[in-house]
């Protein structure tokens, strides 16, 4: 028969060998789910190094077909138009109806109302209506209102306001009959278009929308 102090001895090393057990058990879980974690964190990794490989692809891709798109001679016509006289086109923000319509600002000259009978462009700019159509002989300044109509922030203030939280894009080109072919041609238009738009992502956001209007 044990004596009592054997006993509490063989107890004491059963409990520390528990002990011991219980540690390894617990440090054993604890290398399984740091090997479980740095698996993650691995597959983490790859996936983000997966799409950033995928995003630089498309990222080349787009700019090669940006690039496609560009010609030497796409904005020769918009910058070899001259800028307009100051004040002389200030007309076109006015509202022909009104007393700003019939004479330019700026000037003491007064010119008789028949010659400025115009839509409302600068309504025009913030309503949903149709295209605002502007004609002209050769050489009567088309292209110079064009470009100050462009370049005007008034145009694009009042574009603002029409567009409400959408975005806006706003492109242009200049057919140029004396120029190359693609100055002058319908695959010159398109292409400077498409160029402008800035991002193929852009062409089919704006063909999506397009879609369902």
């Amino acid at each position: 028969m044990m004596d009592p102090v054997s006993a509490v001895g063989v107890v004491a090393a059963a409990a520390q060998c528990l002990g011991i057990a219980l540690k390894t058990i617990r440090f054993c879980y604890q290398i399984r789910d740091s090997a479980e974690s740095a698996t993650d964190r691995n597959k983490e990794l790859e996936r983000a190094a997966e799409e950033r490989h995928q995003s630089n692809i498309q990222r080349k891709l787009e700019e090669e077909f940006l690039s496609s798109l560009l010609f030497n001679e796409m904005n020769d016509r918009l910058l070899s138009v001259k800028g307009a006289a100051p004040n002389t086109l200030e007309w076109l923000f006015y509202d022909p109806d009104s007393d700003g319509g019939l004479s330019v600002k700026a000037s003491s000259q007064k010119i008789p109302k028949r010659y400025h009978r115009w839509a409302n462009f600068h309504q025009w700019l913030r309503t949903d209506s149709s295209l605002y159509w502007i004609c002209g002989k050769i050489g009567s300044g088309k292209s110079t209102l064009m470009v100050h109509i462009i370049q005007d922030r008034r145009t694009r203030k009042g574009l603002d306001i029409w567009k409400g939280q959408a975005r806006l894009h706003v492109f242009q080109f200049f057919f140029w009959r004396p120029g190359s072919e693609l100055q002058k041609s319908i695959l010159g238009l398109l292409r400077s278009l498409l160029y402008h738009s800035g991002s193929p992502q852009c062409l089919l956001n704006l063909c999506r929308s397009s879609m369902t209007v």
